[in-house]
């Protein structure tokens, strides 16, 4: 493989940490002001549109910023569980 499309699977492979690093500190008052399960049903709609969004975008620009809000889901969905009272 060259060296650019290695690059280009390292970003995309990147984007669900950069997420949870930039969402993370805003996602506790997300989930309170949203209850547990209104977190979780947002979680699970980001992550089910971006799903639904790669097949149709295929720009490689589109799918970064699809599998950014991927892992953004992930980690709201993930930690608004878990820490409900």
């Amino acid at each position: 493989m060259k060296r650019a499309t290695l690059s280009a699977f390292a970003l995309s492979d990147s984007m669900p940490a950069l997420a949870t690093l930039i969402c993370l500190p805003f996602f506790p008052a997300l989930a309170a002001r949203l209850n547990t399960a209104g977190g979780m049903s947002l979680g699970y709609v980001l992550v089910g549109l971006s799903l639904l969004l790669m097949p149709i975008l295929q720009l490689p620009e589109a799918w970064l910023v699809l599998r950014f809000i991927m892992g953004a889901g992930l980690v709201l969905t993930s930690e608004t569980g878990p820490n409900s009272e």
